[in-house]
């Protein structure tokens, strides 16, 4: 056992979600930051468990808490490198779109809507939904170097033109990456 000390802001808080298991019957999952003996202070992540007798009312709580420092870090420094990655796009000003072939899902990052001129409410995330957006006369083009690009006789990368909805066209480079499962098969392009 770890002998633990909370000050009185935590305290109140794990005493709201223990209520709060209590009342609603519910296990309650929280986080908050403790005192070890040696005053470190680490995140930790709580549970608390309302525990029933015959009747249905609850007689006690079981409760964990697990030390989740390892995790907070590894968020920061993911948050710190979107960041750094956003950041990049808008000084650039270029969109990241991610193709799952296999699900025909595709994600667009905010950047993306803006350069074909599409509102996000009005994007389903499908291989259609953008192909609906190519100008007409180069979709043959697009096609055929897609095609080359799945079998991986050359990389993606075209100029090509979009429609925006009020009819403007609007001169798009696209470059990509083919990634392939462990039988050389294409599921993703990015």
């Amino acid at each position: 056992e770890l002998e633990l000390h909370f000050d009185e802001s935590v305290r109140a808080s794990l005493q709201e979600h223990v209520m709060r298991a209590v009342n609603s019957g519910e296990a309650q999952r929280y986080e908050l930051i403790v005192v070890r003996p040696d005053g470190e202070r680490i995140p930790v992540e709580a549970y608390a468990v309302p525990e029933r007798d015959t009747s249905g009312v609850v007689r006690f709580l079981r409760g964990t808490m697990q030390d989740i420092s390892t995790r907070k870090r590894a968020e920061a420094v993911l948050a710190a490198s979107e960041q750094r990655l956003e950041l990049a796009t808008q000084s650039a000003g270029i969109g990241i779109w991610d193709l799952n072939i296999l699900t025909d899902t595709l994600v667009w990052d905010k950047r993306m809507f803006e350069l074909y001129g599409v509102a996000e409410q009005d994007f389903t995330g499908t291989f259609d939904d953008w192909w609906r957006c190519v100008h007409p006369e180069d979709g043959p083009r697009i096609a055929a170097s897609y095609a080359d690009a799945l079998r991986g006789e050359r990389a993606f990368g075209l100029t090509f033109r979009v429609r925006w909805p009020s009819g403007q066209a609007r001169h798009l480079e696209a470059h990509a990456v083919v990634q392939r499962d462990t039988d050389g098969a294409p599921v993703r392009m990015i």
